[in-house]
């Protein structure tokens, strides 16, 4: 038909007009509405997209139509509905692997990443071998702090010659864990050669900066995560740590506040704030910052710079911004190093 033969010529905008005219002659017509949301999705117009499968949806059930509707629920945030409009299929036989690896993705942005890994383990024996459902895995086992697990399965992602985003974001991941700039630096650019809004490797590209002391080229690439990942307490959390190395005081404590906003049980923003008011000399809010923060996480290493700085042992500015960047590096993971070690280190000498 013609909206096929438009879409095969690589023609979205002329596919559009033959299934608008479709629609005209027979409206709520499930083959047209569904070529209408594919056309669509080609062109990111995903709520358009979402609203013409929806209807599509409504009047014949089909695993492809949820997988797509679901697809375009991810890019518009709905990630509780792109995950209930899918998961009700895998009852009536076996999903096919793209669907799953759209499942795993939905519960991992809603952070129900024990679930996410029931469903990877019981979807793995049929999956295995999908290197789109492998780096969507890896990535899971990493937010969840099983590092082996999150290395072996990006490997085997990436093993077969095709390049998974989500495998290559865990990959430079490690390689930030094990301070190796390079090598971070290198992946993060394949994959945003790819995807330039991939929010996560862009922040993997500032802290790869951070460790070599380039801290301009940091804080560019840290704003362009935040640009994309706003709602990331994590990642406001570096580009605040960027900033008072930068010495620019007044503006990590509006990044730091952001975070706040976010998400008050971020333990390290409080802990980042608290390092800003130690810098200042505002010593009793630090103090209350420093004891909010490990009320909520004992570990917090900004905490412990602010206690620190409170204590008078950050006596070697250019020791302090050497070392920082290698505890946010691998503080992203945890990646096994020691890090409270490394600190010890510091303070001792």
């Amino acid at each position: 038909m013609a909206i096929d033969l438009s879409l095969m010529t690589d023609d979205p905008a002329r596919a559009r007009r033959h299934a608008e005219a479709a629609l005209d002659h027979y409206p709520g017509d499930v083959l047209f509405l569904a070529r209408m949301g594919t056309i669509l999705m080609a062109q990111h117009e995903w709520q358009g997209a979402a609203a013409s499968l929806e209807q599509a949806l409504r009047r014949h059930r089909d695993v492809e139509l949820a997988y797509n509707l679901s697809y375009c629920y991810t890019w518009l945030g709905r990630q509780r509905e792109a995950f209930d409009t899918l998961v009700g299929y895998g009852a009536e036989g076996e999903l096919p692997a793209h669907a799953v690896t759209l499942l795993v993705r939905a519960l991992h942005h809603l952070r129900e990443l024990d679930r996410a890994i029931e469903l990877i383990q019981a979807e793995m024996p049929r999956c295995q071998e999908a290197p789109a459902f492998l780096g969507a895995a890896s990535m899971v086992y990493l937010d969840n702090g099983n590092i082996e697990e999150s290395a072996r399965l990006s490997e085997l992602a990436l093993a077969g010659g095709v390049r998974p985003v989500e495998a290559l974001v865990v990959a430079a991941s490690l390689a930030l864990g094990r301070i190796d700039a390079d090598a971070a630096t290198r992946i993060c650019n394949e994959v945003l050669a790819k995807n330039p809004t991939e929010g996560r490797s862009w922040s993997g590209l500032g802290l790869a900066s951070m460790l070599k002391r380039d801290l301009p080229a940091a804080e560019r690439q840290l704003e362009e995560a935040v640009r994309y990942m706003p709602g990331h307490p994590g990642t406001l959390h570096a580009l605040g740590w960027c900033k008072i190395l930068n010495q620019d005081l007044a503006g990590a404590r509006a990044v730091f506040l952001k975070a706040l906003e976010l998400d008050r049980n971020f333990g390290d923003s409080h802990g980042g704030l608290a390092v800003v008011q130690a810098f200042g000399g505002e010593r009793d809010a630090a103090g209350e910052s420093i004891k909010r923060a490990l009320g909520l996480d004992p570990n917090s290493l900004s905490a412990k710079f602010a206690r620190m700085i409170l204590d008078g042992k950050v006596s070697d500015p250019a020791r302090f911004r050497a070392l920082v960047p290698r505890l946010l590096a691998g503080y992203q993971g945890p990646f096994g190093q020691n890090l409270d070690a490394m600190l010890d280190d510091y303070e001792g000498s």
